[in-house]
């Protein structure tokens, strides 16, 4: 329901308010009865609350405005007084059509009951008013009779009150004046307050500290002028406590507030509270002292102290303070737990004796810090600090405390740092841990290492198989030119070899600089490595066991099948290498799952599902420095021509290509084990990969463009795909494509693109021509694939690609493969 409420005391309002919508029932407000007749005209409402005395319009000419519209007539309207309570204003609003009168104060929820029994009474067209007043005289007559009498009687109400203030002023005029005579000297001001906490009295120096005159606080409120906002219930809390008894005894009491000056500024204050009798009651009587400069030095005192101290034990190294003698005065949490004492334990003693230096380890005659740690600098430089006031920063050692494992080692960066406290010089030493830090360094430098290696390894593998694919492709067509009996044609053979053992040379560069061209697929790793077995059991001979542990129902992972073959034929090839005469080498699969907490603690490892592929092996081992060299290329511990050192560089390219996480674990003569964890594949919509069976190829008769910037690879392809049978237009850059594909009447059913090109990369030049011929396809060729085809070296799905160098018989394959759309 819509109920209007009308009333000029907003109070009374938004009690009425918050009783009508908390049955759920809109409110809608006027402050007078003709705003209310306006906004009811305008849209009417289902019922009219409304006091009686308002200005402008009162209740009961807003009553009798309703009534006389027809529109109105029927809306239930109710009287709610506090100011006409006599039986003729009860009377009048009646006769004027009121449903019911209220007289004021009504506990919300019986007014609200009451509302409802009305409004059900309405609804029932109960309600019959007794008869209206119809004539306009009449209604003048009894309206004035009601408002004449309230009149009076409001007149004489406040001529009562105006008396009793006049008595109030009088004796408040006697008691300041009495009170006047005796504080006017005193040096601390003094304030009256009465019973309300209006201020009675304010002596000259109560003007000196608070900056107020007393004309200006004579008669205010005492709270609201000399305490901020902010501290106001402070006051108030003071001044409830400040109670008096029963039988009249006053009860001191003295306290430390805020308040503030004239001008606005904080002073703090000692207020001493007590009680006075006058004629009028008791009064409050303040004494109050200015305390602001002591107050201010104490508090900043504490402030400062609370903020160093929280630095202090804050702070995310160890820090102790030390004296002149190197004794601990302070030590913060994080040196507490370091020493494993408590710091009541720790005050007094030496440092030295707190610490303890790792190169103390190895002397058997167990000398203390001091003496060991000449080595590191540590403790001439606390003492260069004490002496001369020069701080000392980035001095790095390795220390131990004295309750801590003796084979645990951690690296500090120490700083030292003079400092004067009651005129006293203490050092202040902090030992900030970078062990983790130190590690991370390294770990990053070997990373810039490998990448910057890889960068040229992929460069110069990139060159290198354009030449390779010239030197390639002409021999395997001078061969086909030659008699096989001819002596030349066993030379055409080597070099037909050598060029494909260097092709298999840059794939193993492009491996490790994760550059290379791979088709990734959804594999069963136990059948794939199972497939392995046999060629591995010939790779690595007899004399060494190979044992396969697989674990039942491993999960598939994604990648191509050829890298899992490179992975473990150059990890078995090691692992023989490292075994003088008989051994064995075992590898296994498991299923891992790494969480957060592990890979915390263990850095290069991403949380999430894996599959394990371990090959171990119990040969020599390999030390410390081996390891850290274990992946680059060309790094080998073989003799000259038995390693090339790319074997362990292509496991490891091939490892990040695939997102994977390699670990090794190896010690002199205790054998290796390389762990290589592969993420789970968790697609179940894919079918696992099958090797398909190798079909004869043969060359065809349709039309290719074939485009090269290379001027030696595009005469080289274009022979061979002229040997091929096909029609071959060659063009050495995208804008004669263009031309060509324009000016050719005939169909082009093939184009066949270098992937980096001058002008437009391949791709893009692919999309042009495919615009001029919807039915053209595309076949891509590169050294290295780089970001245009390959997403991280791997090639997106549905694009077709050959790498180079390639042979006849592959482009012959390939071509066919692409132009019958398999």
């Amino acid at each position: 329901m819509r109920i209007l409420i009308v009333d000029d005391m907003p109070d009374a309002r938004q009690v009425l308010r918050y009783m009508v919508e908390r049955n759920s029932n809109e409110a809608i407000e006027a402050e007078n009865g003709s705003d209310g007749l306006r906004i009811a005209k305008n849209s009417p409402p289902d019922f009219i609350i409304s006091d009686a005395l308002m200005p402008v319009m009162d209740g009961f000419k807003f009553l009798r405005a309703v009534r006389q519209e027809p529109e109105l007539r029927s809306i239930p309207f109710v009287i709610y007084s506090s100011s006409y309570k006599d039986d003729q204003d009860v009377r009048l609003a009646m006769s004027l059509g009121a449903n019911a009168y209220f007289l004021k104060p009504i506990d919300p929820v019986e007014l609200w009951e009451k509302i409802k029994s009305i409004l059900k009474k309405a609804t029932q067209n109960d309600h019959a008013p007794t008869e209206l007043i119809k004539e306009d005289a009449e209604y003048l007559r009894r309206y004035s009779e009601v408002v004449a009498t309230k009149l009076e009687e409001k007149v004489l109400e406040l001529e009562k009150a105006l008396a009793e203030r006049k008595l109030a002023e009088v004796t408040l005029q006697e008691s300041v004046a009495r009170m006047r005579a005796i504080t006017d000297s005193a040096q601390d001001a003094i304030l009256m307050m009465n019973q309300n906490g209006y201020v009675s009295y304010w002596n000259p120096a109560a003007e000196r500290i608070f900056g107020f005159t007393s004309k200006e606080t004579i008669g205010r409120d005492l709270h609201q002028l000399i305490v901020p906002e902010y501290y106001q219930k402070a006051w108030l809390a003071a001044f409830a406590k400040f109670q008096l008894t029963g039988q009249g005894n006053a009860i001191d009491t003295t306290l430390e507030l805020k308040a503030c000056h004239k001008n606005g500024h904080e002073i703090s204050v000692e207020l001493s509270l007590s009680a006075l009798h006058y004629q009028d009651g008791w009064h409050s009587v303040g004494i109050v002292r200015d305390i602001t400069e002591r107050t201010w030095t104490e508090e900043l005192l504490k402030q400062q102290e609370k903020e160093l101290t929280a630095i202090f034990e804050n702070a995310p190294f160890i820090i102790f303070l030390l004296d002149g003698e190197r004794r601990i005065r302070r030590m913060n949490a994080l040196a507490c737990s370091f020493t494993g004492s408590s710091i009541t334990d720790m005050v007094g003693i030496r440092v030295g004796e707190a610490l303890h230096c790792l190169h103390a380890f190895d002397n058997p005659e167990g000398y203390g810090f001091w003496q060991c740690c000449q080595q590191c600098t540590l403790r001439q430089t606390i003492r260069d600090t004490h002496e001369t006031g020069r701080s000392h920063l980035q001095v790095e050692t390795s220390l131990s405390c004295l309750n801590k494992d003796k084979e645990q080692s951690i690296t500090f960066l120490i700083s030292t740092t003079r400092i004067i406290v009651y005129k006293s010089p203490l050092v202040l030493l902090s030992l900030q841990d970078i062990t983790e830090h130190k590690k991370l360094e390294e770990q990053f430098r070997q990373a810039q290492k490998m990448e910057a290696i890889g960068t040229l390894a992929g460069g110069v593998a990139h060159d290198f198989n354009n030449m390779l694919g010239v030197i390639l492709g002409h021999a395997e067509l001078a061969m086909e030119l030659l008699d096989p009996a001819l002596p030349i044609f066993d030379n055409l053979q080597a070099i037909i070899k050598t060029a494909m053992r260097s092709a298999d040379l840059t794939r193993q560069l492009l491996a490790f600089a994760r550059q290379q061209p791979i088709a990734p697929r959804v594999l069963n790793l136990n059948e794939t490595v199972e497939g392995m077995i046999k060629m591995l059991w010939r790779l690595i001979g007899e004399d060494i066991e190979l044992v396969w542990l697989p674990e039942a129902g491993v999960c598939p992972v994604k990648m191509d099948p050829s890298q899992i073959d490179q992975i473990l034929a150059n990890l078995c090839v090691n692992a023989r290498d490292a075994i003088a005469g008989v051994g064995k080498i075992t590898i296994e699969t498991h299923s891992v799952n790494f969480d957060k907490a592990f890979c915390a603690d263990h850095p290069g490892f991403v949380p999430g599902e894996y599959v394990l592929l371990a090959v171990s092996d119990n040969g020599c081992g390999m030390d410390k420095e081996t390891l850290e060299k274990l992946f680059e290329p060309f790094f080998t511990t073989k003799e000259i021509g038995k390693g090339t050192g790319l074997g362990l560089a292509t496991v490891y390219g091939i490892v990040k290509q695939n997102n994977a996480i390699i670990n090794v674990y190896s010690e002199p003569e205790q054998g290796t084990t390389f762990k290589i964890y592969l993420p789970r594949h968790m697609a179940k919509n894919e079918e696992m990969w099958k090797e398909s069976p190798v079909t004869q190829v043969t060359g065809g008769d349709e039309t290719i463009l074939l485009v090269e910037d290379d001027p030696t690879v595009l005469e080289m392809a274009r022979l061979m795909l002229k040997r091929l049978g096909y029609q071959v237009l060659s063009a050495s850059n995208p804008s004669e494509a263009i031309h060509l594909t324009r000016k050719h009447a005939a169909e082009i059913h093939l184009l066949i693109t270098d992937v980096i090109l001058p002008e437009m990369n391949g791709p893009e030049l692919g999309k042009t021509l495919i615009s001029f011929s919807p039915s053209l396809k595309v076949l891509f060729m590169s050294g290295y694939t780089g970001d245009v085809i390959a997403r991280q070296g791997v090639l997106v799905d549905g694009i077709n690609f050959i790498q180079k160098p390639f042979s006849k018989e592959i482009l012959a394959a390939k071509v066919r493969d692409v132009l019958d759309g398999n």
